[in-house]
């Protein structure tokens, strides 16, 4: 899975808002730059919730979603997420149900400190991005139907 967007029609609007409104009004005139970050941080909002709709729900038990930093799928539908609130990486399936938790904080093998993203290559390989370990760390994920 890849999720991307093009943000050009939601920045014209806010642009166009902003001008609709008018200084006349008091409220300074949102820049190009402005804008742009303005629906980066809606839409960011928006695919956050429907990542939590699809895949989990907030909470403080394994396999809920707090800080998720990442997310991946592979070639059966896994999908992988990267928790760095609990420094885990949850699995998915196709359906969205929790497979498995891999990690906790920790340096030694299996243990993630602040993991940052998450990727799977062609052939599978699931890679962690360990951010303070100062690694990456490689995982097969040996299922099937």
């Amino acid at each position: 899975m890849v999720v991307t967007h093009g943000n050009g029609p939601q920045v014209g609007f806010i642009l166009l808002r902003s001008e609709l409104i008018g200084e006349s009004s008091g409220i300074p005139r949102l820049s190009l730059d402005m804008s742009v970050a303005d629906s980066q941080g809606g839409i960011g909002h928006i695919l956050g919730n429907a990542l939590l709709n699809e895949l989990g729900r907030r909470g403080l038990y394994v396999g809920n979603l707090v800080r998720p930093k990442g997310v991946a799928t592979d070639d059966e539908g896994n999908v992988y997420v990267v928790e760095s609130m609990h420094d885990t990486l949850l699995v998915f399936d196709a359906q969205a149900r929790l497979l498995l938790s891999i990690g906790g904080t920790g340096s030694e093998v299996g243990k993630f400190y602040l993991p940052a993203g998450v990727w799977v290559d062609a052939r599978n390989r699931v890679y962690v991005a360990d951010m303070f370990n100062g690694r990456v760390v490689v995982f097969q994920f040996l299922g099937g139907s």
